[in-house]
């Protein structure tokens, strides 16, 4: 079989359990994010379907943040003129109370801009759906910046 094709092996290829296991990893963490990359894309467009208004003002990249309480994505706004605006769109999770959506709104409109607290650029909702819109300030992880402080630095923070 070798000589019909005109490919001759010198030596057999060695099993290599290290070079195996490493491209397992490889392929593994490309399937993680592939994974990863399809649920970001489906929350986004649930928060289209959930929010039909913003697709009519924003461009959505990309979901950064998720907590209890809600998810945070990156946009563009869609502007007619001037350059590209980053905007941090917090959608609140439609189980939350009423009130815990006022007082949230409340404290980043009156705070907002100033010592060190983001401030509100625009509201929107539909039915049960809120979702506030900020401007986007790049930043480290919270995480990142606590891994990297010694056990005194954490404790004088």
């Amino acid at each position: 079989m070798e000589a019909s094709l005109g490919i001759q092996m010198d030596e057999p290829m060695a099993f290599s359990p290290q070079r195996d296991r490493f491209q397992a990893e490889g392929s593994l963490k490309k399937n993680e994010q592939n994974f990863k990359l399809a649920g970001v894309k489906k929350d986004i467009e649930k928060l289209y379907e959930a929010v039909p208004q913003l697709s009519n003002v924003f461009k959505i990249k990309d979901k950064i943040g998720e907590g209890t309480f809600s998810s945070v994505y990156l946009a563009t706004a869609q502007l007619q003129v001037g350059p590209e605006e980053k905007i941090a769109l917090k959608h609140l999770i439609p189980t939350s109370h009423p009130i815990r959506i006022a007082a949230e709104l409340q404290c980043l409109t009156v705070a907002g801009g100033q010592d060190n607290v983001m401030g509100v650029k625009y509201c929107f909702r539909k039915n049960d759906h809120v979702v506030i819109a900020m401007p986007y300030l790049e930043h480290e992880s919270f995480l990142d910046i606590l891994n990297s402080l010694s056990f005194q630095e954490v404790r004088e923070y």
